[in-house]
C-alpha cells in the first residue's frame, strides 16, 4: 500500500518471492517492464543495469541491512548505496536487523518494538581464527557440529558462512549426515526444505548450513537449545553479520554463538 501511495521503487537484495510484492509491477532481467513514475519493485542489480533515474522518486529499501553487510563482496551494494548518496531522492529503509545503513545514508530511525515474552540466555565466544588458520578453522567448527549433534547436546545447530558453508556440508554429505542436514543457499531454493523453512519459520532438521541468503527475511522460530556458529571474514561489517545472525532467532530462549 505504502508504495502505491507513494509511487514507489521497491528495492530488494535478492529475487522477488514475498507474495506481499504481488500487487507491484516486478522488474526483473526476463521479465516486466520499467514504467518511469510507476510503483514497482526491482533488485537493486535491475536499477544500476537500467539505468533508473532515482531523482526525486521515493526509495523503499525492503531488508535494507544487506546493503550494507554485502558490500564487501557484492559491487552492486556498494554501488546503489554511492547513486543513492549522491542523488536527490527519497529513502525509507526497512528492517528488523538495522546496522550501518542508517549513519552510512544519513536517515532518521523510528524503533518500533513489541513486549518480548521470554528471555534469552546467551552465551557467546569470539575465536579469531586468522587468515592463516582457515583449514583449522573449519576442521574445529564441523567437530563441533558433529559432537554437539553426536550427544545431542543442543535442538538445533546452525552455521552462518559464505566461506565454509559448501566446505562443512560436503564434510557432513561424506560422514552420512546429509538427511540431518539442511543447506540454505540461494541455489536451493526450489527445494522442499527451502519452502518448508519460508512457510512455517522454523528450521526442519537437527543440522542447518547458510549463507547470506538467511539475512534476507528468513526467521527461525525454534524454542529449544540453540547452537549457532559464525565463521566471517574480518572487517568493517563483521558487527552487522553478529546482529543479523542473532537476530534470525525471535523466540529462542537459550543460545549458545561461537563465532
Amino acid at each position: 500500500g505504502l508504495a502505491h501511495e507513494l509511487n514507489a521503487i521497491v528495492t530488494v537484495p535478492y529475487v522477488v518471492t514475498n507474495a506481499l510484492y504481488n500487487n507491484l509491477n516486478i522488474v526483473t532481467s526476463e521479465r516486466g517492464e520499467y514504467i518511469e513514475d510507476e510503483p514497482c519493485v526491482m533488485v537493486w542489480d535491475q536499477i544500476l543495469a537500467k539505468n533508473i533515474d532515482l531523482t526525486n522518486r521515493w526509495i523503499i529499501i525492503d531488508e535494507s541491512h544487506t546493503l550494507f553487510s554485502e558490500r564487501e563482496f557484492r559491487d552492486s551494494a556498494g554501488q546503489l548505496m554511492k547513486r543513492l548518496k549522491e542523488t536527490n531522492c527519497n529513502i525509507i529503509s526497512v528492517s528488523a536487523t538495522p546496522t550501518g545503513e542508517v549513519q552510512e545514508l544519513g536517515l532518521s530511525a523510528f524503533r518500533f518494538t513489541k513486549p518480548r515474552k521470554n528471555h534469552i540466555n546467551l552465551r557467546a565466544k569470539i575465536l579469531w581464527a586468522g587468515n592463516k588458520n582457515q583449514a583449522s578453522a573449519w576442521d574445529k567448527i564441523y567437530k563441533d557440529i558433529k559432537e554437539a549433534f553426536q550427544y545431542k547436546r543442543y535442538d538445533n545447530i546452525i552455521l552462518f558462512s559464505d566461506l565454509l558453508h559448501e566446505v562443512i556440508n560436503n564434510k557432513l554429505f561424506l560422514e552420512g549426515l546429509e538427511k540431518e542436514t539442511t543447506w540454505l543457499k540461494s541455489e536451493n531454493k526450489i527445494t522442499e526444505d527451502f519452502k518448508y523453512i519460508q512457510r512455517e519459520e522454523l528450521l526442519c532438521k537437527p543440522i542447518t548450513i547458510s549463507t547470506r541468503i538467511a539475512y534476507n527475511g528468513l526467521n527461525f522460530n525454534n524454542k529449544g537449545k540453540i547452537l549457532i556458529l559464525m565463521y566471517f571474514k574480518t572487517g568493517e561489517t563483521l558487527s552487522s553479520e553478529l546482529i543479523q545472525a542473532l537476530g534470525r532467532f525471535r523466540q529462542a530462549s537459550d543460545i549458545d554463538a561461537n563465532v
